[in-house]
Formats: C-alpha cells, sequence, structure tokens
C-alpha cells in the first residue's frame, strides 16, 4: 500500500507539475500581452494627447484669427459709421444752403473736368458780354448810346 500510494503521489506531482508548467507559461503569455497592451495603450494615449494639443492650437489659432478679423470689421464698422456721420452733418448743412435759393446746390457734384468746362464756358461768355462805358450797362442791346453801339459791333 505504501508503494502504491508512493506511485499515485507521484503521478499527482507529474501532473501538477504539468500544470504548474502550463500555468507559468500561460502566466507569461498573460505578462507579454497586458506588456503589449500597456504598448498599444501608451502609443494610443501619445496619439491623443498629440491630437488634442494640435486641436487645441488649431482653436488658439482660429480664435486669434476671428479676433483679427473681428477687429478689422471693428475698424470698418468705426470708419464707416465716421463717414456716415460727416455724410449726416453735410446733409444737415445743405438744407441751409438750399434755404438760401441757390440752385447750384439741387444739382449733382461736378467732375473736376466738367467744372472746368463750365469755368471756361463762364469765362468766354463774361468776355463777350462788355460793359458800357457810358452808360453802365451790362447789356449792348439795351444801351442807346451810339458809341456802345459801335463798340458791341466792333467787338463782334
Amino acid at each position: 500500500m505504501c508503494r502504491k500510494e508512493r506511485e499515485r503521489i507521484q503521478r499527482e506531482q507529474k501532473h501538477f507539475s504539468k500544470e504548474v508548467e502550463d500555468m507559468k507559461r500561460v502566466g507569461e503569455e498573460l505578462r507579454q500581452t497586458k506588456r503589449q497592451t500597456a504598448r498599444s495603450y501608451h502609443y494610443w494615449l501619445a496619439r491623443r494627447n498629440e491630437f488634442a494639443l494640435e486641436t487645441a492650437q488649431e482653436k488658439r489659432q482660429a480664435e486669434e484669427a476671428r479676433r483679427h478679423r473681428g477687429e478689422q470689421v471693428k475698424g470698418l464698422l468705426a470708419a464707416l459709421n465716421r463717414e456716415a456721420r460727416l455724410q449726416h452733418e453735410e446733409e444737415l448743412r445743405q438744407p441751409q444752403q438750399q434755404q438760401t435759393g441757390c440752385c447750384c446746390s439741387l444739382l449733382p457734384p461736378l467732375s473736376a473736368a466738367a467744372a472746368a468746362a463750365n469755368w471756361l464756358l463762364l469765362q468766354s461768355a463774361a468776355a463777350s458780354v462788355s460793359s458800357c462805358s457810358s452808360c453802365s450797362s451790362s447789356s449792348s442791346s439795351s444801351c442807346s448810346s451810339s458809341s456802345c453801339s459801335s463798340s458791341s459791333s466792333a467787338a463782334q
């Protein structure tokens, strides 16, 4: 009986030693899997942090660009407001000029070339109309003096 017991114990030890070897192998596989999982997790975590950093930088740049555009828009709006205020003040002054009876204030503003042409036309009209020295009339047709009639006909 002792012998049978010893053989049974040896068989169990062999069996248990195989199970222990299997458990060691499984344990090593689990450790390798754990290491691989940890590496993968750390790689994933590093990529996620890089992505978060890039996203934060892009958001900051976009916010800075938005702020810059906002400042530009504010500047443009301020300039437009100044221009509108000046135009409004000018419009307030224009009715006062129109009340004086000047028909020129009703006309649209002339270009520089048109203004120069009008000035030349006025100069030539003023040169053609001569005042009479004897009667001080600005029109020779209304003058009854013979010297004025002769000077106007000579001028023509």
